[in-house]
């Protein structure tokens, strides 16, 4: 494909005397229609038309029934009144559960999703949620919070350091033997209960 020349072509002429002057809006006189004003019309008389029931001859058996008298109208004012003093329940609104954002790192957070696959596959129940899991762990360890022993875990260092690597496993160590030394408990009680 062979590329022509770039540009308007040579034939093209351009003949402009002078800028051409658009004006601007406020200098626009506009003329405003008259308003418009609705013809009042004449209502007309709704026609009454009155229609003839035909005439049923009655056949040889005649079955008649006896229509119930309508209530006075103070009594359907009265069956009235008594359905609208009913009042509805109404559902009162629960404050919405406060909800926390837990930050984990990536090795935290495999480990919490094998948890909860863990507990899908081999639990009871198979869509088990997230949120489920973690409630239950949380449930766990404030149960055992009594046994909780805090001295052993040193202060956590400047992020990143070695300090603070040994301060999230000495947590988890405290917490671990918070737990054994709760359930070792429960099942002394139980065992001296029973």
């Amino acid at each position: 494909m062979v590329k022509g020349r770039v540009g308007l072509p040579s034939e093209f002429k351009l003949n402009v005397e002078k800028p051409v002057e658009m004006g601007d809006y406020l200098d626009e006189t506009s003329e405003v229609p008259p308003p418009i004003r609705l013809r009042k019309t004449q209502r007309t008389p709704l026609k009454v038309i009155e229609v003839e029931e035909p005439i049923v001859e009655p056949k040889d058996e005649v079955s008649v029934q006896v229509a119930e008298q309508p209530k006075p109208v103070s009594d359907v004012i009265r069956l009235r009144s008594k359905a609208t003093e009913a009042k509805p329940t109404v559902a009162k609104k629960q404050k919405p559960t406060p909800r926390r954002q837990i930050n984990m790192s990536p090795k935290t957070l495999e480990a919490f999703a094998e948890l909860v696959r863990y507990v899908q596959e081999y639990g009871p129940q198979p869509d088990a949620a997230a949120s489920e899991v973690m409630d239950a762990i949380v449930s766990a360890h404030y149960e055992a919070r009594d046994a909780l022993n805090m001295g052993a875990v040193p202060a956590r260092g400047r992020w990143g350091s070695p300090t603070s690597q040994a301060f999230k496993d000495a947590l988890s160590r405290a917490f671990t033997n918070a737990l054994i030394e709760f359930h070792v408990k429960d099942e002394n009680r139980e065992a001296s209960s029973g």
